[in-house]
């Protein structure tokens, strides 16, 4: 200190003292608390927390669309299979025994596959093909299904006696 030479009457004692009165009422300190350093602690574990949480929710959805999307790509798959099929093979009967995928199968273990065939009243030239997939999500609870609906219109003119001709 400069001030402090041109004062013959200060001593070391005396120095130190001001300085360090000076820095206390400045509000210098030369350590942390143990209450600062607990505080810091319990701020950084809430935050880990929350981040911890949100990736967990992050991860879940994620497994969920990954789920939902391997279960479209199976019905549609499947949904193009049955409308090559001959007018005649679009039953109930024929469809039932198809099953899912093996690899669908592992991937989503206790999928449901469940196909219908409805012939349209009004209108014979025409049926109606659902398949829907019914599964669980990965909490193990069955969530929304995956359905898909296709028409098939019959390609070749039905018999002469369908359509009302006199033989």
């Amino acid at each position: 200190m400069i001030w402090a030479k041109s004062d013959p009457g200060m001593t070391d004692n005396r120095l130190q003292h001001i300085a360090t009165a000076r820095r206390q009422s400045l509000g210098c300190r030369r350590g942390t608390t143990l209450i600062e350093v607990s505080a810091s602690i319990v701020i950084v574990a809430a935050m880990a927390s929350l981040v911890a949480g949100a990736l967990t929710a992050r991860a879940r959805q994620q497994r969920a669309a990954d789920s939902r999307e391997l279960a479209v790509a199976e019905a549609s798959n499947l949904m193009e299979q049955f409308t090559v099929l001959p007018w005649t093979e679009l039953t109930d009967e024929r469809l039932a025994p198809l099953m899912l995928s093996d690899k669908f199968r592992e991937s989503i273990p206790g999928a449901i596959l469940d196909v219908s065939v409805v012939a349209d009243g009004e209108r014979p030239d025409v049926k109606r093909i659902r398949v829907r997939i019914d599964y669980p999500g990965p909490n193990g609870r069955a969530i929304r299904p995956v359905t898909l609906t296709s028409w098939v219109y019959r390609l070749e003119p039905p018999p002469v006696a369908a359509r009302g001709a006199k033989p």
